[in-house]
């Protein structure tokens, strides 16, 4: 901002890259990334992904909540509308049963937010 004299009646440091306040280097660091895979299973019912979404409406059946499953390998997706965040856990069972009978084979994974 001083060099584009946009800010006025400061002084501009003759050294800015000597600065090294806690603030400044706090900020200039660099999260460390989460573990990712470098490949997409390509085995339907090996890798799920599940998802939990608040709906601006409360349903005509009471839901105020939907969930979401999708298989990496097809793209299958299905959603199931909820009343309660407690209910996942059942519905997520109840998917993966479903799923084993679907393509013979168990989930091996499971990746949600």
């Amino acid at each position: 901002m001083v060099r584009d004299n946009i800010a006025h009646g400061l002084e501009r440091d003759a050294h800015p890259e000597t600065v090294s306040c806690d603030s400044c280097i706090t900020d200039k660091m660099t999260n460390s990334t989460l573990r990712t895979q470098n490949f997409l299973c390509t085995i339907p019912g090996n890798v799920m992904h599940t998802d939990v979404c608040e709906m601006n409406e409360t349903s005509l059946g009471g839901a105020k909540y939907f969930v979401t499953f999708t298989d990496e390998a097809s793209g299958y997706i299905r959603a199931k509308p909820i009343a309660k965040k407690s209910e996942v856990a059942d519905i997520l069972l109840e998917y993966a049963k479903r799923g084993e009978r679907q393509t013979g084979s168990n989930f091996k994974c499971i990746r949600l937010d």
